[in-house]
């Protein structure tokens, strides 16, 4: 689609084109660290145990159980990765 090299049409000009941002023409999406995914698995452990918990009894969970200090911030940010992929969606008619 786009090549930034061998072109006479420059970058920006084939992103206009295209109705394309160079932003997401020269993005590179990061995974998780090997930390982030051992924190959402016992995230999601805790989580089927009991479903009420928000953020900050997951926080004092996971350093009770497990003795992993994380800001009750980034544990909404994996919440919002981990759960939302459980809850069950409402059924309309």
């Amino acid at each position: 689609m786009i090549t930034n090299t061998d072109s006479k049409l420059s970058v920006v000009k084939q992103c206009e084109l295209l109705s394309v941002t160079r932003g997401k023409f020269y993005y590179v999406p990061v995974g998780f660290s090997d930390q982030d995914l051992d924190i959402l698995g016992k995230l999601d452990e805790l989580y089927t145990e009991n479903p009420t918990y928000g953020t900050r009894r997951m926080k004092a969970a996971l350093k009770k159980r497990h003795g992993i200090m994380v800001g009750r911030h980034k544990i909404r940010r994996y919440m919002a990765i981990n759960i939302e992929q459980l809850r069950c969606s409402k059924t309309t008619k």
